[in-house]
């Protein structure tokens, strides 16, 4: 799965990164972050209760990371740290969201409605 970081930053200095949600749901990002062995106390957003923009809250090494859909509407997820910590890495996480593939149908509909052609036909 493609992830984004800021322009210009690394993966072992940045405080998160954007994974796109056409291609993941939130029950799959809650799968993938208890796949890692670091993270711990995932809690996923109950339906119906009041949003305040994060879906998701886990730890990573003792530390509060969150899933964020900023502005409410957009077609990317946030993932990482609540606060911002000097000196933490989040390419662990980031590396394992990188590796996941989505299902076939997942990836075809996704690149058909992100107007994604090149990676519709590089599928691995």
């Amino acid at each position: 799965m493609q992830t984004y970081l800021g322009e210009g930053i690394e993966s072992s200095s940045a405080i998160g990164f954007e994974i796109d949600n056409i291609y993941v749901s939130l029950g799959k990002i809650v799968n993938i972050l208890e796949g890692i062995h670091d993270v711990t106390v995932v809690k996923k957003r109950k339906l119906f209760t009041k949003w305040e923009g994060i879906h998701i809250w886990f730890n990573y090494l003792n530390h509060e990371c969150v899933v964020v859909e900023p502005f409410g509407d957009s077609s990317r997820y946030w993932i990482g740290f609540n606060s911002l910590e000097e000196g933490l890495d989040i390419s662990v996480i980031e590396s394992a969201f990188r590796q996941y593939q989505p299902p076939l149908i997942v990836k075809v509909f996704g690149d058909l409605i992100m107007l994604n052609f090149r990676s519709l036909f590089n599928y691995k």
